[in-house]
């Protein structure tokens, strides 16, 4: 967490709070939200029922919550990014420590649906009235502070799991850091 840099599948990332302090100091107008609006508070695929033709939202003991509307998105890139519904459930490891590189355990555990992600990503940018690169951006932030607030709880599951969730919201981080910087 305090770390100024770290590996992270052989690539040099710069830690958590040095990676939420650049983005933070350098691009605070991008990230902060000016509006504050009616959200779900629980956006993840296990609280979206469809049947073919409707879509109904369960669970929403959040829904009379006001907060920013990227909250929800980051919430629902954390089921399609991070996949959480299926990493939180398996028993395998998730992060080897070699060397001190993390190296992160998903590429087998997780199938990507590039559709569902470009579809959600562009109807963001629609809601937003912004650019697909802001979006993610925007996107990859919000999940990953979803990830970091729920670091105590995996915890309670197994060291493996918090330390995933963190090396996971570093990596994404550090992706919005390096799309900010290349403009």
């Amino acid at each position: 967490i305090f770390s100024k840099k770290i590996n992270i599948d052989c690539a040099q990332c710069f830690g958590l709070k040095k990676s939420l302090d650049i983005l933070r100091q350098d691009h605070y107008e991008l990230l902060n939200t000016e509006k504050l609006t009616p959200i779900h508070g629980d956006l993840t695929f296990e609280n979206i029922l469809y049947n073919g033709k409707d879509i109904k939202l369960i669970d929403c003991d959040g829904s009379d919550n006001y907060d920013a509307k990227l909250l929800d998105f980051g919430k629902l890139l954390q089921s399609i990014i991070s996949q959480y519904e299926i990493w939180s459930k398996v028993e395998s490891k998730l992060v080897n420590n070699v060397k001190n590189n993390y190296i992160l355990n998903d590429k087998d555990i997780f199938k990507s649906n590039e559709l569902i992600f470009d579809n959600i990503i562009n109807s963001w940018a629609d809601i937003l009235n912004d650019d697909i690169v802001n979006v993610k951006i925007l996107g990859y932030y919000y999940m990953s502070l979803h990830l970091i607030r729920m670091i105590p709880f995996r915890q309670k599951v197994s060291n493996d799991q918090a330390t995933y969730a963190a090396v996971t919201a570093v990596k994404y981080l550090n992706i919005c850091i390096s799309r900010l910087k290349a403009g």
